[in-house]
């Protein structure tokens, strides 16, 4: 079991002893009853494709230096990219006063959590100022999707040509680290009459977290080189029968939720009742695995008496935008063993949960969210939500372009208010994942 496994699994325990007196919203108005944003709409200036505003930070920093193998064709499809909207100084004031309330047991405001509706409604942008980018995009070629609850995100498709005409950005092939990605050459520029309602565009680079989990391995330094060298491992399975889960040679066997529950000390929340029952955990995930797993580890374990259940499914907005489709791996031989990890180790911990498994595909995005946080952002902006999201994915803020940083934290912030516990594991190697599974001397 990997080290940001245990952990989190310890997180969500802790989160799972504390929800049962919490619940997601139904009624808010206590929450916004003395909450006033009015406002009038920012943008008042006619929409100029040739007064232009370079928005700062809009392509990666480091994009110069790397390695380029030509132009992206103007035809190539840009799909689903997400046009993050800039919110007022008075709006901003407001959101971060809620959350502070939310989480102060002497405020009347304690725990009352919000809708994605009235998020919006109170937090996002101004429906003309919404309207007036909408009719920007289409006039430059863009086909809109969908407007998101938070009125924060407006996703969008169109080519690479489009790209170009309409933010004044090439955007190139590179290689990076030896994987060939796609992005944007230089910052954004939009209609200066736009400018002060747009953060930028997270969708035109295709840099994107990965999972975290890593084989082990095992490496010997080397005095004559001063490095260390990768070796091959020598354990084998056993092939023979063994009572472990899963058997290994030399005195080794397999880690199993009645060890983490020893180490963690959970017994006690669950002769308390505090074992799940009635909460949500949504893993949020870019490839499925085969649904007969989770019921053969909570079969194999004996926790079937705690009554969790399990659901696998690809979460939508209403009315939806397309940008979440099937991406696979409900099947043993296509299923990635990171979501198998996360779904079947919340339950060691929370055997009483249900279980999401929420999977988009990145196929059908070029953006940095990609699937896994696009599940988060359709969970969070969805009409069922859950009460925890866990994300085992992660990348370092260097590959993270200034519109997609503030779109996680947008959407981090809006599951706060909205009264949804998140954990993002930052796998084994520090604060930084850039550096997960390297061997550091």
């Amino acid at each position: 079991m990997k080290t940001e496994h245990v952990m989190r699994g310890l997180s969500i325990a802790v989160a799972v002893a504390a929800l049962p007196s919490m619940a997601l919203a139904s009624n808010a108005s206590s929450a916004l009853a003395d909450v006033n944003t009015t406002e009038a709409p920012r943008v008042t200036q006619t929409v100029d494709n040739n007064v232009l505003s370079t928005l700062g930070n809009t392509h990666l920093s480091f994009i110069g230096s790397a390695l380029s193998s030509g132009t992206v064709a103007d035809s190539t499809p840009m799909n689903h990219m997400q046009l993050i909207l800039q919110r007022s100084a008075l709006r901003t004031s407001a959101l971060e006063s809620l959350i502070v309330a939310q989480h102060d047991p002497s405020s009347s405001k304690f725990h009352q959590w919000i809708t994605p509706e009235e998020f919006g409604a109170t937090f996002g942008v101004a429906d003309a100022d919404i309207s007036a980018v909408k009719t920007w995009l289409e006039s430059q070629g863009f086909t809109v999707n969908g407007v998101y609850p938070n009125k924060m995100q407006i996703d969008f498709s169109g080519t690479a040509g489009e790209v170009r005409q309409a933010f004044r950005t090439q955007e190139n092939n590179y290689i990076v680290n030896h994987v060939s990605h796609i992005a944007n050459a230089t910052d954004i520029s939009v209609p200066r009459a736009l400018s002060g309602v747009i953060v930028g565009v997270a969708g035109l680079n295709d840099f994107r977290p990965q999972p975290l989990h890593k084989a082990p391995q095992v490496a010997q330094f080397n005095t004559s080189t001063q490095r260390f060298k990768i070796m091959q491992s020598t354990a084998a399975k056993s092939t023979g029968p063994s009572p472990q889960a899963v058997p290994f040679t030399g005195g080794v066997r397999g880690f199993v939720p009645y060890d983490m529950n020893v180490i963690y000390n959970t017994a006690p929340l669950y002769s308390k009742g505090l074992t799940g029952a009635g909460i949500t955990i949504a893993v949020v995930e870019d490839l499925g695995m085969d649904n007969a797993d989770w019921p053969n580890f909570v079969s194999q374990f004996n926790l079937g008496s705690y009554g969790g259940t399990f659901t696998q499914f690809q979460p939508q907005l209403t009315p939806t935008t397309g940008n979440c489709t099937d991406p696979g791996g409900e099947n043993p031989d296509g299923e990635s063993i990171e979501t198998v990890l996360d779904s079947e180790w919340s339950t060691a911990m929370a055997p009483g949960a249900n279980i999401w498994v929420a999977t988009c595909n990145d196929a059908g995005s070029t953006n940095f969210f990609g699937g896994v946080f696009t599940a988060a952002d359709n969970l969070i902006n969805g009409t069922s939500r859950p009460n925890i999201i866990s994300a085992s994915y992660g990348f370092g803020e260097g590959y993270t372009d200034s519109a997609s940083k503030s779109a996680i934290d947008l959407m981090w912030a809006q599951a706060d208010a909205e009264g949804i516990s998140v954990f993002v594991s930052t796998g084994d190697s520090g604060s930084n994942p850039s550096f997960n599974g390297s061997i550091i001397n």
